[in-house]
């Protein structure tokens, strides 16, 4: 899906010189790496807790119980 973002002619300027220079393929890929330098995701938990058994229907509504 398309989005379009009103920005300075600076900013177009800066971005389309990063694309350049990083050897990006599009905008959105230079916004990717931005926003993954600036705030990287924490690393996934899945298969931290590799002996917890898949949770069931009766399971539930214990957690309900608190």
């Amino acid at each position: 899906m398309a989005t379009t973002i009103p920005v300075q002619d600076v900013t177009r300027q800066r971005l389309q010189r990063l694309r350049d220079d990083l050897g990006a393929s599009s905008y959105d890929e230079v916004i990717q790496r931005l926003l993954t330098t600036a705030s990287p995701s924490p690393p996934s938990l899945l298969g931290a807790y590799r002996r917890l058994k898949p949770f069931r229907k009766e399971d539930r509504a214990g957690f309900h119980d608190l």
